[in-house]
């Protein structure tokens, strides 16, 4: 670094142009040491009531910069670090603009026995991945997010079973508003029955489970 100032400011808002609020805004750089790298944090900023935050500090110069973004709350919780590609730091000012942020939705799907009888369950389901972007920011990239399983929100499939005396709950985290399919069957793979049952749905604001009794 120099004694040159930057200026970092921008805007969260969730994926309904929502402000995020209390949000934490942190940045750091990558110090270099003889084994490892260190983080050291430069700067911080809560964003206000508007989702803005807008902080100084001294001009990095030819460093790795992290921006560290987090709100650890009920309704909307979420975590993301970006790294700035380019070494050679522009500036002194770094406007963000508008930061839109997905909120993560997590849902289970409980299987509950109403049979009497243990059986093994076979399933399979389809579901939209979460990440916190909804778009990328020019010169940054994503490295880690809270519940960040992939770069871009896709559909993904997975398939499973579950033991006979075990708990039966798809733990996962997808988007609100996003479907969920599901195909299982009891006793017999999914490949060898003959009854499978299928089941969609969209999960709203109102859902954090469904429960399908078997």
């Amino acid at each position: 670094m120099d004694n040159r100032r930057a200026q970092f400011k921008g805007e969260l808002v969730d994926e309904n142009n929502i402000a995020l609020s209390d949000a934490k805004v942190n940045l750091g750089i990558e110090i270099p040491g003889f084994k490892t790298s260190n983080f050291q944090t430069i700067a911080e900023d809560i964003t206000n009531g508007q989702g803005q935050f807008d902080f100084l500090t001294l001009q990095p110069e030819n460093k790795v910069m992290y921006l560290r973004i987090s709100n650890i709350s009920e309704e909307s919780n979420f975590s993301l670090e970006l790294v700035q590609t380019i070494l050679n730091n522009a500036g002194p000012l770094f406007d963000f603009g508008e930061i839109q942020i997905r909120t993560p939705r997590r849902f289970s799907v409980n299987f509950q026995n109403t049979s009497g009888s243990e059986e093994q369950v076979f399933f399979e389901y389809t579901y939209v991945t979460f990440t916190p972007l909804v778009s990328d920011l020019p010169g940054w990239r994503t490295v880690r997010g809270y519940n960040m399983e992939y770069e871009e929100s896709e559909e993904q499939t997975w398939l499973g079973s579950f033991g006979e005396n075990t708990e039966k709950v798809i733990s996962l985290t997808t988007l609100l508003n996003t479907e969920i399919k599901l195909r299982y069957s009891i006793g017999e793979p999914l490949h060898l029955s003959d009854n499978i049952q299928e089941i969609n749905f969209v999960i709203d604001q109102t859902m954090n489970e469904y429960v399908v009794e078997y």
